[in-house]
Order: C-alpha cells, then sequence, then structure tokens
C-alpha cells in the first residue's frame, strides 16, 4: 500500500508539475481568487491520474465562486472541499 501511495503521488507530481508550479505561485500571493483557481488546476489534473479527485472538483468549484465574495459560506465550502480531498488521499 505504501508503494502504491508513492506511486501515485509520484505520478501525479509528474503529470501535474505545471500546474503545481502555478499553485505553489499563488499559495504565496494574498488572492484567493488565484489561489484556489490554482487548487482546482492541481485536482483537476490530478483526477487524470487519481479518478476519485473527479469527486471533489465540483466542491473546489463551488470554493472558487465563493473566494474574495462570500465569506459567511466560504469556511463551510473549504471544510466540504478539504475533507473530500483528505478522503481520496487518506
Amino acid at each position: 500500500m505504501k508503494l502504491r501511495l508513492l506511486l501515485t503521488v509520484a505520478g501525479v507530481e509528474t503529470a501535474c508539475a505545471t500546474e503545481i508550479d502555478a499553485y505553489d505561485m499563488a499559495a504565496g500571493g494574498s488572492d484567493d481568487v488565484a489561489f484556489f483557481t490554482a487548487t482546482r488546476q492541481v485536482y483537476g489534473c490530478a483526477a487524470g491520474v487519481v479518478p476519485a479527485y473527479a469527486e471533489c472538483l465540483p466542491l473546489i468549484d463551488k470554493v472558487v465562486g465563493l473566494a474574495g465574495t462570500d465569506p459567511d459560506h466560504m469556511d463551510a465550502a473549504l471544510d466540504d472541499m478539504w475533507t473530500c480531498t483528505d478522503d481520496v488521499h487518506g
């Protein structure tokens, strides 16, 4: 199981290197929309390697839509998003 996880992580890192670089750049900024858009791009790419991530994409899309506009609903949307991604990668 550990080897499978390592190979999966390596597969995502290889397939999604450009998206991960963009995410890293956005993570250092103060623009929530850019950060969560980059997050969506990483998980969109990762879904090509780990299909279970596709289940999380609508939740990430919701966060992108709320970013910078609706702080009252953002916390719940973030919780849903991270719960989904955590469930996929255990």
